[in-house]
Order: structure tokens, then sequence, then C-alpha cells
């Protein structure tokens, strides 16, 4: 493979021949791989799913007791590996795209009120040139002329901070992202930023042309000091847009971060303090048979428990929280319906050692054997759903496939349910069978230590290279690590969020501080009036407060407006929060205000303290 080659993430640098014992397809399928196909030239997905619809429907004719006409068995999904490798981050991707286009809205909306109140102080200039021949067309050529460079700059200087912040970023980025790697400063990257920065500098170059064109010469002509400057109100009506926009991403991050912080308060089921845990492969040149297998983590077992400081040990072929799926339908004796299930096989010691509580019955013992009745546990939930009150220890349940009924088991205790595939998701109940009943020769180690538990990893890996020095030991971690590598993509997402929301809030301000500073600015006769007849200077303060207030509640309310149909597009990334948060709604709009409040303070503060008697005798 090439250097670039990263698959299926970026962790992973050795592979091994796949090994696949001949018993698995003596009843003619088996579910637990995934396939991976390179289409010829020419082939599209669609002929490709055509194709693959046809071999199933001859594995239907082929062996019937597995796949029936028109069931479930029956699909498969095709697909592009880039659709399979985005598909959870896939609507992420699109919220984090969205606010990217918000922030850059409120920045071309604030550069445009820059440009307008620097047209308005050029208004005698662009006259005199109308006035010597210059038409309308050449000075709005000349305008956006003069904004060109502060596209290159910006793309410039915007690349120069990219580029650092990539590689600050990169290394904490999930593991869990597909393709990090492929994440960079690529032509196409660089291509779309230089052209959307040109276009934001000329859209924002645009309006003060076009609030140039409709004033007329003559006006502008006569215009003296005396004159308030016209566009006022397309400056405030930016500034309205900008806080609005500002109020939709500050209302999304807080809802993000509700999210979060009610994800943090979920109970997984088990307990991730004081857990190491790693992964096996069990080569079966070595360990052909289950019973060998089962055999051989019995004694790996033995030796970990003799570790100072190690509590429990166990074994299970899928840990909760690593993303590997076992799933599949079971049966219960004399109840009707199929329930969908997670399928693990653990050894004795497991339950404890991951910290997921017996409700009913015991769990897995060493009399536990092949030749043993078939036995197994069930969760509270599936018990619960199946049985209600009555006590399930001693009925029955098993595998159905199709037309496939594996053989009876019987239940002999029920543990508590647990979430595999993530704190968020609560999508299906547990079945365990015992290891030496049901072998898998991939399975994860965990341990319950008395310490930290990355401190006893040396010392297990080395009970596990005395029981067999050939050993692969892999994917070292602490179940807190686990938990944390689950909840990284979401961190991610609400901070970045928050992020471009507290810039967002940032550059909505400065449009207000730029608007109200200015419009007092061109008041100062007018409050040089009112304070030579008898005004203080609290009632100037209070003029110019109530202007950045009215610019702030407007854009308030056009902001929440906005966020209701907000709230129902990232519903499906919520957890635990409902788009009508309360604290949300409330938060939000409550901080531009205030923010906005403060920015306006500067510029009445300075209104306050002219010197009337200065500002008439300048007049």
């Amino acid at each position: 493979m090439p250097p670039e080659y990263r698959y299926p993430s970026g962790q992973f640098e050795l592979w091994t021949p796949l090994y696949i014992p001949p018993d698995e397809f003596v009843d003619g399928a088996n579910y637990q791989y995934i396939a991976l196909g390179r289409l010829k030239p020419g082939v599209g997905v669609a002929r490709a799913r055509g194709e693959m619809a046809a071999i199933m429907r001859q594995l239907a004719t082929d062996m019937p007791k597995l796949y029936r006409a028109g069931s479930e068995t029956l699909s498969v999904l095709v697909e592009p590996l880039a659709e399979s490798d985005a598909f959870q981050v896939r609507n992420s991707l699109y919220v984090l795209l969205a606010a990217v286009g918000c922030l850059l809205a409120i920045g071309c909306m604030n550069l445009g009120a820059l440009l307008i109140a620097r047209t308005s102080a050029r208004s005698h200039e662009m006259a005199l040139r109308a006035a010597l021949g210059a038409s309308a067309g050449r000075l709005r050529r000349q305008m956006l002329a003069e904004v060109l460079p502060l596209a290159l700059a910006g793309s410039a200087g915007g690349m120069l901070l990219a580029d650092w912040i990539l590689k600050a970023l990169l290394p904490y980025l999930p593991p869990t992202l597909p393709r990090t790697e492929s994440i960079g400063l690529h032509g196409t990257a660089i291509a779309f930023a230089v052209a959307a920065s040109v276009a934001v500098v000329l859209l924002a170059g645009l309006l003060p042309a076009g609030f140039r064109g409709r004033n007329r010469m003559g006006d502008a002509l006569r215009q003296n000091s005396r004159s308030v400057a016209r566009g006022g109100g397309l400056r405030s009506m930016l500034v309205v847009a900008q806080i609005a926009v500002a109020v939709v991403l500050v209302f999304a991050g807080a809802l993000f971060a509700r999210s979060l912080q009610a994800l943090l308060r979920v109970d997984p089921g088990y307990s991730t303090r004081g857990v190491i845990t790693m992964h096996l492969a069990v080569t079966r040149a070595k360990y052909p048979k289950d019973a060998q297998v089962a055999d051989y983590y019995d004694r790996l077992l033995a030796r970990i428990r003799t570790v100072p400081g190690v509590t429990a040990a166990g074994v299970v072929n899928r840990l909760p929280l690593s993303g590997i799926a076992q799933t599949g339908p079971v049966e219960f004796e004399n109840k009707p319906g199929i329930f969908d299930s997670d399928w693990r096989s653990a050894t004795p010691g497991y339950f404890e050692a991951i910290g997921i509580p017996l409700k009913r019955g015991r769990v897995f013992q060493e009399t536990d054997r092949e030749n043993s009745p078939a036995i197994g546990l069930i969760d509270e939930h599936l018990a619960r759903r199946v049985f209600g009150v009555e006590d399930p220890v001693g009925k029955r349940f098993r595998i159905s496939l199709g037309q496939f009924r594996g053989p009876w088991t019987e239940i002999v205790g029920v543990v508590g349910h647990i979430r595999n595939d993530s704190p968020e998701q609560d999508a299906r109940p547990q079945v365990y069978w015992p290891e030496t009943q049901r072998t898998q020769d991939r399975g994860a180690l965990a341990v319950r230590t008395m310490g930290r538990p990355d401190s006893f990893a040396p010392q297990v890996i080395e009970q596990i290279r005395r029981e067999d020095a050939e050993q692969p030991v892999y994917d070292v971690r602490s179940m807190e690590e686990w938990l944390a590598r689950t909840e990284s993509s979401r961190n991610l997402l609400t901070a970045l969020v928050g992020v471009f929301g507290g810039a967002s809030l940032v550059l909505a301000c400065l449009g207000l501080y730029g608007v109200v500073s200015y419009t007092a600015l061109l008041r100062l006769r007018e409050f040089g009036i009112r304070m030579a007849l008898g005004a203080g200077a609290g009632h100037v303060r209070a003029l110019v407060l109530r202007q950045a207030g009215r610019l702030a509640f407007a854009g308030s309310a056009l902001g929440l407006a906005l966020a209701w149909p907000v709230s129902r597009a990232i519903q499906s990334l919520l957890f635990g929060v409902a788009p009508s948060d309360v604290l949300a709604w409330a938060l939000a709009p409550l901080l531009l205000i205030a923010v906005a409040l403060l920015a306006g303070f500067g510029p009445a503060r300075r209104a306050s303290k002219a010197d009337p008697a200065v500002t008439l005798r300048a007049e």
C-alpha cells in the first residue's frame, strides 16, 4: 500500500491475513464481517447494488433455511466507502459548515457597515469626481478596486492562521473522526478560501457602492460639517442582522453545551473507574479448537488475578464503547416475538471486572463448561420486556435467524443493562453466553484494579507473556479512556460551535460599537446643545445607550425568530435536551443584550464628557 494508506483509520499500521474458522460457515452464513470491493472502471454503485441483490436471491435459493424471500436477511447495503466513513459525522459537519457560514455573513455585514461609514466620510470627494465627469459605474469600480487589497491581505493572513491552527488542532482531533489525515491546506481548500474572501469583500463593497449611487450629487456638494452623513439606517440594519445571526450561533452553542452536560450525567450501566482493558487476538494456528481457546483464557485470567492490586479480571468478545457491534435476533420459549439484541461471550469474572451488577440468579462460573447444559444471561431491560414481573430465571431462549434456530439456552441470571454503542445511544438489550460454550478467538481483557489502572498494564502484559510469549496484545487503554473517546466527537462539536458563537458575539458587538460610536460622533453638536440647556452627563449617556439597546433588542428578537427553525434542524444531534430548552432560549438574547450595552458604554461615556463650549465653537 502507498505511504498515505489509512484504513480503517490512521491508528492501524499492521494488517494480517484474516482467518475464518471453517465451522463458521457450516450453517451457510456469518454476519460478523464487512466486505470491501473496488468497482471496475465504468461500473457504478447502482449496478453493484443490482448484482449484489441477484447474489442474495441466489443465496436464498441455495440456502432456504437462512434466507427467506422478502425477509430482511435478503437485504444488503452497498454504498461508497466515503459515505460509509462519513455516516456518523455527516450531520455534525453540516452544523459546523452552517456555523462557519454564519460567521462569514457576520464578517461581511461588519465590513459592509465599516465601508458605508468610510463612504459617508468621502461623499464630498465622490461628488466632486462625479461633477468632473466620472460615471456612476466608474465610481463603483473605483470603490471595489480599493477594497480588493483587503481580500488579498485577509486571505494571506487567514491562510497563515489556518495553517497554525491546523497544526495545533490535528493531534487532538477525535480518533473516531474519519479521514483526519486528509485535513489540510490542499489546493482545493486554498482556492475555496481565497474565492470566499474575495466574494465577501466584493459583496461588502457593493453595499456602500449602492448607497453612494442613491445619493444626489447636489446634496453631497452642499453637505457641510453640520450635516449628518447618510447611511445611518443601512448601518443600523446591518448591525441588527449581525446580532440576529450571533443570537442563533450562541443559542446553538448553548443547546450543544446543555446536551453535553446531560450526556455527562448518563449512567452507562458499568463502572469505568479503575478498569484497564486490552485486546487479544488468539491465533487458531496454535489453538485450533474452541475448547483450547477457552482453556487458554482460563490460564491467562488465573495468572492475571495473582497481580497485587488486581481485584477482578475477565474476557469478553466485545467491550462496551469499542465501536464494534455483534448483534442478532433471539426468541424466548412460549413467548411471542423476536428481539434484536447485543450478543456477547464472557468468562467468569467479567461482570465483576467491568462493574455490571447481578440483578437475579447467578453469573457464569468455572463449572460452566463446553459439555455442561447450555446457559446464558439476559439483561434487565430484556427481562422486563419479555417477562414483565415474572422471574425469567429457568426460562429458555435461542438464536432465531431466518429459518435457522439455535439450541435452547437456559437463563441462569439477569444482569444490569448497559449502553454498548455510546452513552447517548441505548439501542439494544444484551444477551450473554459463557466463553466456554460460545467461544470467540478475538477477545478483550478487562481488569479491575485498586489503583491507577494505567500503572497495572505492564504487570498484566507480563503475565500474558509468561503464559504465551507470542501472544499479541494491543489497544491498551482504561475504560475511562474508552468513555472519553466516545464523547470526543460531541466535545469537539460543542467546542467549535461555542468558539464560532463567541467569535460572532465579538464581531457583532464590534459592529454595534462602531455604529454607536460613529453616530454619537455625528450627534456631538446635538449633545452640546442639550448640555448647554441643562442636560446632565447621565442624560447624554442614556441617549447613546438607548440607541445601542434598541439595536440589540431588535437583533435579539429577529435572532430568536430564526433560532426556532435552527433548533428543529439540529434536534437529531441533541441529547437529553429539548429544542425548547428554556435556559438556552433565555441565555442567548440576554447575553447579546448585555454585551451590546457594554459595547455602547464606551461611546456613551465619551459623549457625556464632551465640553459643550468646545463642541459648539467647533461647529
